[in-house]
């Protein structure tokens, strides 16, 4: 990618801190960023076809790269701002986990049965949000649930063949409570550890 257009580093700045940075205190940004955030001009990766993708952040080695510092970041809708805020925050979670910096509580996984198949009809009342879940990716699925959808859309009663990550935590949905436990579990735990509330992530949808 590009470097930014100095021009508009200021705009982009702004983005990744009120849209990422500021959801974060700064004792856990000090101890969990990696080392290097790159502000780019453009993000665009090949893909395997040669294709072009453009992307709102990036995950490297050592480095957290974002997008957006060019004459479009004045123009950025709100649609676009929430899809930066759900893409950036979730890119940054799932790589402390995957590196093992944030450690998920073993008592996610309690009572919940891998072996047999997730499927629509039967994820819900088995405590699962996603058909085709697996133990290795449980986690990362409830996180993207919790930080793209506000609380109220969450508890809200989904409508019938709703298989959105609204209502999730209506009785509707969670027959058994399983997904009320796992969700407890997860956001109490990034809170008392890590000082990260997702839910407060969730809950900012621009309109």
């Amino acid at each position: 990618g590009a470097i930014a257009d100095e021009a508009y580093v200021g705009e982009q700045l702004g983005l990744v801190e009120t849209l990422f940075l500021d959801f974060y205190p700064d004792s856990t940004l000090y101890r969990l960023l990696p080392l290097k955030l790159l502000l780019c001009g453009e993000l665009n990766l090949r893909t395997e076809n040669g294709k072009l993708t453009l992307y709102n952040v990036y995950s490297g080695y050592d480095y957290l790269a974002f997008n957006w510092g060019n004459e479009d970041v004045l123009a950025l809708t709100n649609t676009q701002k929430n899809t930066f805020k759900n893409e950036v925050n979730y890119a940054f979670l799932t790589r402390l986990l995957n590196s093992g910096r944030i450690v998920e509580d073993a008592s996610f996984y309690e009572g919940m049965n891998y072996e047999d198949k997730v499927t629509q009809a039967n994820m819900y009342e088995r405590g699962f949000i996603k058909a085709g879940t697996k133990q290795e990716n449980d986690v990362e699925i409830y996180i993207q649930a919790i930080i793209q959808t506000p609380y109220e859309d969450l508890v809200a009663e989904p409508a019938d063949k709703d298989y959105t990550n609204k209502g999730i935590l209506h009785a509707k949905k969670d027959v058994n409570g399983y997904i009320r436990k796992k969700y407890d579990i997860l956001v109490n735990k990034f809170k008392e550890n890590y000082g990260i509330d997702l839910q407060s992530i969730g809950n900012v949808v621009l309109k």
